[in-house]
């Protein structure tokens, strides 16, 4: 239909073309030859473009499938010049899906390497663990053998949470995943877990609640794993005596629970890549704290699998605002 509509088009401007040639330079034999050849050059340039015009257009089409990296693709050429071009465009095709599937291949034996180490290693932690807590309890141990054992203690705590911390994010993206939800008391949860986060810390923690109970609607055990990645930051880079503020208000579909420190915070310039995974740029250059940078990624990733996000805002050597939105179902 739109092709009717542009030669209808494209007669009606030639017309007007000759009427508007013999008004200014006169009708006459050698005025009606030099239009009618105008006019010829000028519908030959249209048809020539015009034939190239629908094999253009999937041209573009292909290169935003190339953009959204979508490799499947089997272009036919209305013009019989481009059958080169066709020939090669299909011996591209073969050559990226070939590379797609490689790259898959190696994804995925990059996830059950990981997956295998991590789980092989957290049954012996754990093991381990659990002699520690025996150790620890024996009256028989000295003063300097208690303190030992606390250190060996925390390094394989450490471990511990990184080991947990790896499925955790490997199950997030598997298929397997799904959200657990139930409906709880945010106030008292928050209260719960918080207080016991830094229960061994020289830290304090005020909480402020509009309301004596809110109830919510979410998946409980990666919310707290999403909120104990963010207090675990609060802890790690906050002052010696330092504070911890949480509260909780509404923000229009949202329940927003923001957890504020007076650490160290974060340089402007370090904002927008803090909830990248494997960064950790303010510990690198100022601090040396444990880690692979996987906290707050984890968090975020968390968050977003709940239908919310996380925010912050921070003052360098004044602290930071972590901001977690949690939907109201």
């Amino acid at each position: 239909m739109y092709r009717k509509v542009i030669y209808t088009m494209f007669f009606v401007l030639s017309i007007l073309f000759l009427v508007s040639f013999f008004l200014l330079l006169g009708f006459n034999i050698k005025t009606l030859i030099v239009s009618i050849f105008f006019v010829v050059i000028f519908f030959a340039i249209f048809f020539i473009f015009w034939s190239y015009l629908e094999d253009i257009k999937k041209v573009d089409e292909l290169n935003q499938k190339l953009s959204a990296g979508d490799y499947i693709f089997s272009p036919v050429f209305e013009n019989k010049s481009l059958s080169l071009l066709e020939s090669n465009i299909k011996d591209i095709e073969k050559k990226l899906s070939f590379q797609k599937d490689n790259e898959s291949s190696i994804d995925k034996m990059k996830e059950d390497f990981i997956y295998l180490v991590s789980h092989n290693l957290r049954t012996p932690v754990v093991t381990v663990l659990g002699y520690m807590e025996i150790l620890q309890a024996s009256s028989s141990l000295s003063d300097e053998d208690k303190n030992l054992l606390l250190r060996i203690n925390t390094a394989i705590n450490s471990l511990n949470s990184i080991i947990e911390q790896t499925l955790s994010l490997m199950y997030l993206d598997s298929p397997d995943f799904k959200l657990k939800i139930e409906t709880f008391d945010i106030n008292s949860f928050l209260k719960g877990i918080i207080e016991e986060k830094i229960h061994n810390s020289n830290l304090s923690v005020g909480f402020s609640f509009k309301d004596e109970k809110q109830d919510i609607s979410t998946d409980k055990s990666l919310l707290e794993k999403s909120i104990l990645s963010v207090i675990d930051n609060s802890i790690k880079f906050n002052k010696d005596g330092g504070l911890i503020s949480v509260s909780i208000y509404k923000e229009d579909k949202f329940i927003v629970v923001k957890i504020s420190d007076t650490g160290i915070g974060i340089p402007q310039k370090d904002i927008d890549d803090i909830f990248k995974p494997f960064v950790r740029k303010t510990s690198v250059l100022n601090y040396d704290y444990d880690g692979l940078g996987l906290g707050l990624y984890s968090s975020k990733l968390i968050m977003e699998k709940l239908g919310g996000s996380v925010k912050v805002e921070s003052i360098e050597n004044k602290g930071s605002d972590f901001f977690l939105y949690i939907p109201v179902l």
